[in-house]
């Protein structure tokens, strides 16, 4: 009986605190590069099942494997409470051709990395982690050494060690204190293209057959055209 409740009173630890510990885990991932994509961008359409379509602003190199982003994806998002004109930031990876999230997503306020706020979508969501993603966000993947403690969120000075110059960006006092300068990446810029790689290079293979078979018919239709002469003479040398 006695060992019965010790391992009821573990899995009830367990239970409590495996949550905090995703989210976490989840927040490492989506800093870390560990998906194809972190991008910026407006909800501009809402179709069924949850699909949304997403006019990509931003991509977030740093956080991101691949780098052939185009400007409007659709993906599915586990919500029913988006409207149009929402933003997000999302962690995404592509599979069998569409996009699906992969380490999650947050609201922001714009779609503007420089003047972007991250806001909560539930209650539950942790003050002190959404700081540090809107650093993240801010510095454009540039500033992600953070880690938390009694509910505040540092900065590491020296990557993972704590010291006491770290740079606390939030308490449950205070709030947010996000300085006012800090480093940044470059934005990198998204193709106007809304076609990945193969399907450019199909397209124009595609043009390069149907031209060919237009001026074979052409030669073929007039006999006498100077083309079919060119092509004799490429023919005689």
């Amino acid at each position: 009986m006695k060992k019965a409740k010790i391992i009821l009173t573990i899995f009830l630890i367990i239970l409590f605190i495996s949550p905090s510990i995703y989210a976490e885990d989840e927040l490492y991932h989506f800093m870390q590069a560990h998906q194809d994509y972190v991008v910026i961008g407006k909800v501009t359409d809402k179709k069924e099942n949850n699909i949304y379509e997403i006019r990509v602003s931003e991509l977030i190199k740093e956080a991101s494997i691949r780098t052939d982003m185009i400007k409007k994806i659709e993906v599915e998002i586990p919500r029913d409470d988006i409207e149009e004109g929402d933003c997000f930031a999302l962690s995404l990876s592509l599979r069998g051709g569409g996009y699906r999230i992969e380490n999650g997503y947050y609201k922001v306020t714009t779609n503007n990395t420089n003047t972007l706020e991250v806001v909560k979508l539930d209650d539950t969501d942790s003050e002190s982690e959404l700081t540090a993603v809107e650093l993240f966000l801010k510095s454009r993947g540039k500033i992600k050494d953070f880690y938390f403690t009694e509910g505040k969120t540092y900065i590491h000075t020296t990557s993972g060690v704590i010291s006491d110059e770290d740079v606390c960006i939030y308490t449950p006092e205070d709030g947010k204190m996000l300085p006012t300068e800090y480093e940044k990446n470059e934005k990198y810029k998204i193709s106007g293209w809304n076609f990945d790689v193969k399907t450019i290079l199909l397209i124009i293979l595609v043009f390069i057959i149907v031209q060919i078979i237009v001026l074979f018919v052409y030669i073929k239709l007039n006999p006498n055209c100077k083309i079919k002469e060119f092509i004799k003479l490429l023919k005689k040398r």
